[in-house]
């Protein structure tokens, strides 16, 4: 295949799917050419000139306000359904891959955390697993669960929701719908971005890297947002003489 080839393939993808999934797909296809040519089977590489494009896709980002989980888990057909909710929006896991991996043994009350298993970083070394605070919330909709169980408690947290063929997504959807929402794009990753800010901005920037189970970079360009609530507390801002000392 010709780079015209490439760049015409290139074209389609942007037409059908979002900036940030084509930059994704060009980067992987980029890799495996790199890798032919490091094993001698390719001279040069057809997307040689081709660019990946941009990993942003700001028009998609949505700050879910606090406000906002509470109508969710108002409506939320099931305590699972809470749990789950519960996890992306105050734990800010990932969802479905690091909330269907969480076990009960998992869950350490008395030290007030919670182990998260990530199969997205648990190829980087000693990035496999993460410790996340057990905040109040996660803690009353993990409690209601439990009382559930009937004394007889299965190996993970969310059960009636591990069968690949069910789009979480979807039925999220129809959630926000009950809770007379606006539709939510991306709501798990938005979810996640919209407590990785509040932790940033309440403890930093240590700590919400070590919470969430990412770098540095990778907050800064994809999860911290600006929320209206930063708007007005600049606009009440009253600078002193000694406001830049």
């Amino acid at each position: 295949m010709k780079p015209s080839d490439f760049a015409e393939w290139k074209r389609y993808l942007k037409n059908n799917l979002a900036e940030a999934t084509v930059a994704g797909t060009f980067a992987k296809t980029k890799a495996v050419f790199n890798r032919a040519i490091a094993k001698g089977w390719l001279t040069v590489s057809p997307l040689g000139g081709i660019g990946s494009g941009s990993y942003d896709n700001a028009k998609n980002d949505r700050f879910v306000e606090v406000g906002e989980y509470h109508k969710l888990i108002e409506v939320c057909p099931c305590q699972e359904w809470r749990v789950i909710i519960t996890l992306s929006r105050i734990g800010g896991l990932r969802c479905p891959s690091e909330i269907l991996r969480l076990r009960w043994d998992d869950i350490f009350w008395e030290k007030n955390w919670f182990k998260v298993t990530s199969p997205k970083t648990e190829h980087h070394e000693g990035k496999g697993w993460r410790l996340v605070p057990l905040f109040p919330e996660i803690i009353r909709e993990l409690q209601i669960l439990q009382s559930t169980c009937d004394g007889e408690q299965p190996e993970f947290v969310i059960n009636r929701y591990r069968d690949p063929m069910q789009n979480l997504g979807t039925q999220f959807a129809r959630i926000a719908r009950a809770a007379g929402l606006e539709k939510i794009s991306r709501p798990f990753d938005n979810m996640r971005a919209s407590r990785a800010t509040e932790v940033y901005a309440e403890y930093g920037e240590r700590l919400e890297t070590a919470w969430f189970g990412h770098s540095k970079k990778i907050a800064l360009n994809n999860y911290i947002m600006v929320r209206n609530g930063d708007y007005a507390r600049a606009a009440k801002l009253e600078l002193t003489e000694n406001t830049y000392n």
